[in-house]
């Protein structure tokens, strides 16, 4: 079990699968999720269907980001050093499951489609794609916070930056496709909208009475969107 690119506890030399965990805007690696992280600590050893498994929160400061390639770049490096067992994974990994919240989403979609700026077997090794609340569409309240943060601008409603990202999707899905994202829209998301908002080789859209926060925060095990979602991503 992993967080922040750091062990908290030694990685189970059996386990080959990792899944990996993007936190969006202003979001935190592991406060995102609210009592996700910790559930899974003590409970997925002892459930198979997350005791397979191993996991990732990965972190950035949304200080630091320009563009949704600056989050793909942390992805692919994480997901390189799993995959070659590199500190500090203690073994290499097989397969990969993504799942992203809010500007994390769209930083996964740009590792996606951006695998030919890396190693191929990058891609090749995701096994899923998870995106809740993702701004497709980008969001209203991204011109408040634009003069503070740069990758703010990246956010704004028909932004050069989203427009480039779906054509980039679209093209790159044609020569080398990954599994199809599912999204998980919350009815009350009034950050990034209540409609879903598909890119090219997009898969099943699942809508919940939540709002953006909700979409990703358990209350207790097993009971919540977010655990369902990623159980159907893990089997």
């Amino acid at each position: 079990f992993l967080h922040g690119a750091e062990p908290i506890t030694p990685t189970d030399p059996a386990n080959t699968k990792l899944a990996v965990f993007v936190h969006g805007f202003r979001g935190g690696y592991l406060s995102t999720w609210g009592a996700l992280p910790d559930l899974l600590y003590r409970n997925a050893d002892t459930d198979h269907c997350y005791r397979a498994w191993d996991y990732v929160f990965l972190g950035y400061s949304t200080w630091d980001i320009k563009t949704y390639l600056d989050i793909a770049d942390l992805i692919a490096t994480e997901v390189r050093q799993a995959l070659k067992g590199e500190r500090p994974y203690g073994h290499p990994y097989k397969e990969i499951s993504l799942l992203g919240h809010s500007l994390g989403t769209l930083g996964i979609r740009q590792f996606l489609c951006s695998w030919s700026l890396r190693e191929p077997p990058l891609v090749a090794a995701v096994k899923s794609v998870t995106l809740f609340g993702s701004p497709g569409e980008g969001s209203p309240l991204a011109r408040i916070a634009a003069p503070i943060y740069s990758v703010a601008s990246a956010l704004k409603p028909k932004s050069p930056q989203l427009r480039m990202l779906k054509e980039w999707t679209s093209g790159a899905h044609t020569v080398n496709g990954w599994p199809p994202p599912r999204l998980v829209i919350g009815k009350k998301d009034w950050v990034v909208g209540k409609e879903a908002c598909t890119f090219a080789g997009d898969g099943e859209e699942v809508f919940k009475d939540l709002g953006h926060l909700a979409l990703v925060e358990p209350n207790s095990w097993g009971n919540s969107t977010v655990f369902d979602q990623l159980s159907k991503a893990l089997t």
